[in-house]
């Protein structure tokens, strides 16, 4: 390897992102209103003491999930939730898209063994997340702009529109801007 090479060879492994970080979390993020994305971390030592705490002929018929709580409305302690649902985890996952079954509401999840008897052994919380309503904004009334009030606010005075609508000439110069990746003036 070459010194070229090997400069650049550490310029990358500078910017590496990690797989994992040694710290047991797990955070929920909002996509939408009827989806929510989960990512987590479980350190081996804290998988490995939660498995280990259940005996050994129970351990075949406990499983890993994803339990998903509603929260809305109220003052959530771990037990007094609106609803839940589990999602079985594999050993490899460690992020998972969760479908929820209600716009406007609030969330959260736990991870954790789900025994064969139906107890759940928590092993992580997650964050309290709430989903925006699936409904037109309620924020009020809107005026648009007509196309003097744009000719004034986007164009320079002098400018030659060629027969061309304001409106027009606004959306060619959203398109080059946007495919182009530079911004233009607006003189042509």
């Amino acid at each position: 390897m070459d010194r070229k090479e090997q400069i650049i060879n550490n310029m990358i492994a500078k910017w590496e992102l990690y797989d994992e970080y040694g710290a047991d979390r797990l955070v929920l993020l909002v996509r939408d209103p009827y989806w929510i994305f989960a990512y987590w971390e479980i350190t081996p030592e804290k998988n490995q003491n939660a498995w280990f705490s259940i005996p050994e002929p129970e351990r075949h018929n406990a499983r890993k999930v994803l339990r998903v709580y509603d929260v809305t409305g109220i003052d959530f302690n771990g037990f007094n939730a609106n609803s839940s649902f589990d999602i079985e985890l594999n050993d490899w996952a460690n992020n998972w898209y969760i479908n929820v079954p209600a716009s406007g509401c609030s969330y959260c999840a736990d991870i954790g063994i789900r025994k064969g008897d139906g107890h759940f052994l928590l092993m992580l919380r997650s964050n309290f997340v709430s989903t925006p309503p699936d409904t037109i904004s309620g924020a009020g009334e809107f005026e648009m702009m007509t196309e003097e009030e744009l000719a004034r606010l986007y164009l320079k005075k002098g400018t030659k529109t060629n027969g061309k609508s304001v409106a027009q000439l606004v959306k060619e110069h959203l398109e080059i801007a946007m495919f182009s990746g530079t911004v233009r003036t607006w003189n042509r």
